[in-house]
């Protein structure tokens, strides 16, 4: 079972980017049976790997844009060195919170056409908007280990003015960095059986080849709709074990 959900968290980061992280933490959670101070620093340091093994497929595709990727990381690792931090500091009790999140963000996902995710002509980068939203992702993925790959797509797009395709590939990178900068957040709080969360890892980072390579041939709103449904159901998931605790 853990194999399985390892292997389709990879896959959803290579597909859509950051919807592997939301199953991340229930993989580690009830798949591993870890409590929530392992399994959320557990599920950044899947997320951080297999993002950055997609970060490395997809700059070899040449569909990485460098420059707007690494601004927008460079704000948000800020606040997800602090959520992480903060995160660390906290009784185990906010996987309901990460629910909740996951219900947000599934919604988010079926309710928005690809058609409405495009940059808007004429327009410039508004500075603000920009520090404003990467702290407020940065912090999102350090407290809950979420990758926030949906939303950090949409602020490349309707932020940063990227392609939505570019905006999936340059999230990875965005995602890689978040991830690690919150993993330190946490580090100083409890010890990690490091052999287990690398071995998951691992089979993350193979489902990613496999994510990456049916990107190129499925349309973008069918994997939109689809990575919806996961979430939704991985929220219910979550809420149904968290009520037998």
């Amino acid at each position: 079972m853990t194999v399985v959900l390892a292997i389709l968290l990879g896959v959803l980061l290579g597909l859509l980017s950051g919807g592997g992280s939301m199953i991340a933490v229930p993989v580690f959670r009830y798949g591993l049976d870890k409590e929530p101070d392992v399994a959320f620093p557990g599920a950044l340091i899947v997320v951080g790997i297999a993002s950055l093994v997609g970060t490395i497929l997809y700059a070899r595709e040449k569909r990485i844009r460098w420059a707007e990727g690494s601004l927008f990381a460079v704000v948000s690792m800020l606040g997800a060195f602090g959520g992480g931090f903060l995160s660390g500091m906290l009784p185990g009790g906010h996987m309901v919170i990460f629910a909740v999140i996951l219900v947000l963000t599934g919604w988010k996902l079926i309710t928005t056409r690809t058609k409405d995710l495009k940059p808007l002509e004429g327009e410039g980068v508004n500075q603000r908007r920009l520090v404003l939203t990467a702290l407020g992702l940065g912090v999102l993925t350090g407290f809950l280990a979420i990758g926030g790959g949906v939303l950090v797509v949409s602020a490349l797009v309707l932020i940063m003015r990227l392609e939505v395709k570019d905006a999936i590939a340059t999230s990875l990178l965005v995602i890689t960095v978040n991830a690690f900068a919150g993993l330190f957040g946490h580090l100083s709080h409890h010890p990690l059986p490091w052999g287990e969360l690398l071995s998951v890892a691992a089979l993350a980072s193979f489902g990613v080849f496999i994510g990456v390579w049916l990107s190129r041939r499925l349309p973008t709103q069918r994997m939109r709709d689809a990575l919806g449904w996961v979430v939704l159901l991985v929220a219910v998931w979550v809420l149904v074990r968290e009520t037998m605790q």
